[in-house]
């Protein structure tokens, strides 16, 4: 199984594949702490799976805790109606007891020929053998919540199958707007898809009129200036920013992550690897990959280093002083990471 987290793709995608084939299985694990896209996927087995015929009759569904388990088994090993299989589903199965599911061991020893059986649940146990069986007599999906750079990926994915075109620089404005929670991002992308109008393209301008994302997008302007040692500039949107009532401390975040971006980016320059691998790694669109590879070029390691103290420094200052003097700190900050290379000296 794919160890990177994230959808399991290929456990997910060969269910979908078997399915559209007229496929079949038993037994069907949807499992994992990412609950979006795991309702998601339970919720296209059913659709795909409940027989169209008599339905009602034919689909069953229980939930885990306090699960009558005798009802259970007499379902699941019941006929189906005027179809030639059933579909039963039972939620939740991380909340099983340890008793329930040493007597559920009875469904995975004798499958019902004309049962299919879908699994859902979170952090399930896989040491039981319930679940063990689950997945070696049947397929199992493991959900995992993504990590910060899979999250433009994911985004890109999910507006390609709703049908729409989300361009590079929305996708991840959009990360940074909304946060890493998949369900949110999805509800924003349908929201964001009625501003898009008949092209069905999420541009950039699409993303900061529906979700505020201006002040934002001021910010990655700012830390693309400081980036390039454009001092001037960055003063002058750093001022900018503050006139529009952004909180510093919110400011210095941003830049801290921007600069860490930029020293993974170093890092990824001297393993010389391909550039979809370099912009997967780093976590950002290959659209972006040229300009945190040049700022990065840039910048000496040393220099990324300086930098990084020179932020949590900023960061300290604030918390200390409080907000009368966060213009001094925001302009001391960037007039230090603003300085060509000669004049930060070794350190």
């Amino acid at each position: 199984m794919n160890r990177s987290r994230g959808r399991d793709q290929d456990g997910f995608e060969r269910i979908q594949q078997e399915v559209e084939q007229g496929q079949r299985r038993p037994f069907y694990l949807l499992h994992g702490e990412e609950e979006f896209e795991r309702e998601e996927a339970c919720a296209w087995l059913v659709e795909r799976l409940a027989p169209a015929q008599a339905r009602d009759f034919n689909l069953d569904a229980f939930r885990a805790e306090g699960l009558a388990v005798p009802t259970f088994l007499g379902v699941y090993s019941s006929y189906p109606v005027l179809a030639d299989h059933r579909l039963v589903v039972l939620r939740e199965a991380d909340r099983l007891t340890a008793e329930a599911s040493k007597s559920l061991e009875l469904v995975t020893d004798h499958p019902a020929e004309t049962t299919a059986l879908v699994v859902v649940g979170g952090k399930v146990d896989l040491r039981r053998r319930f679940f063990r069986d689950l997945a070696a007599k049947g397929v199992a999906s493991e959900f995992r919540v993504p990590y910060e750079n899979q999250v433009t990926a994911w985004l890109e994915r999910h507006a390609r199958r709703q049908g729409l075109i989300l361009d590079a620089d929305a996708a991840d404005l959009l990360r940074s707007c909304v946060g890493g929670h998949l369900r949110e991002l999805a509800g924003e992308v349908t929201k964001l898809s009625l501003l898009a109008g008949e092209g069905r393209r999420i541009t950039r301008k699409v993303v900061e009129t529906g979700t505020g994302g201006s002040r934002l997008a001021g910010i990655f302007e700012l830390t693309d200036a400081l980036g390039r040692r454009e001092g001037a500039r960055a003063l002058a949107l750093t001022r900018q920013l503050l006139a529009q009532g952004e909180e510093s401390p919110g400011v210095v975040a941003m830049i801290l992550r921007h600069f860490r971006l930029l020293s993974r980016a170093r890092e990824l320059l001297d393993q010389r690897l391909p550039r979809q691998e370099m912009a997967s790694k780093l976590g950002v669109s290959p659209h972006f990959l040229s300009s945190y590879l040049d700022q990065a070029r840039a910048y000496p390691a040393a220099g990324l280093w300086s930098a990084l103290s020179a932020l949590l420094q900023a960061d300290s200052r604030l918390k200390s002083m409080g907000r009368k003097q966060e213009a001094l700190v925001l302009e001391l900050l960037v007039a230090r990471l603003t300085l060509p290379p000669a004049g930060r000296g070794k350190p």
